[in-house]
């Protein structure tokens, strides 16, 4: 068979071939140019579920982060408005709560010493003392050093 030439003419049958074929050249790339539209839609949804991906887990790390008590969760602080003359700490098993402490008057300190002794083998005598509370002694103190310290004499050095 012999191959036939189709040039564009405006002499013969009034036939556009040029317009004719690149109609028909349009035709033949319609899948081609929906397959591409399909492939960026594609693309574009792979790229949204890569980013819900992404929040989902850190989602996950945040909500595991709540579920451990031992962590932020149950941590707990505490603050003092001065922490030369009040300090404190709390566990993750302290109660939640806010608590004020109110510091009226401080202890003033006090000493008590016995006589120097001449050698280190030298024994401690035997002695006592009152404690005395705003000037006026405990009268239950005695019975109470008993109940805390059972099987020691008060003022004794054992």
């Amino acid at each position: 068979m012999a191959a036939t030439t189709i040039t564009p003419s405006s002499t013969g049958s009034g036939i556009d071939v040029t317009s004719t074929v690149d109609q028909l050249m349009a035709i033949e790339r319609q899948p081609e140019t929906a397959m591409k539209a399909q492939q960026t839609a594609l693309n574009t949804k792979a790229s949204a579920i890569g980013t819900i991906n992404n929040a989902l887990a850190d989602l996950q790390s945040k909500v595991a982060v709540l579920t451990d008590f031992s962590g932020q969760l149950g941590a707990r602080t505490v603050t003092s408005s001065d922490s030369t003359l009040l300090t404190a700490t709390a566990d993750g098993t302290a109660p939640l709560a806010n608590h004020q402490i109110v510091i009226n008057n401080l202890a003033a300190t006090s000493s008590f010493y016995s006589n120097t002794l001449s050698t280190s083998s030298t024994a401690v005598t035997q002695g006592s003392f009152d404690i005395q509370v705003n000037g006026v002694k405990d009268e239950n103190d005695h019975a109470r050093f008993h109940q805390q310290y059972p099987g020691r004499r008060r003022g004794s050095h054992q």
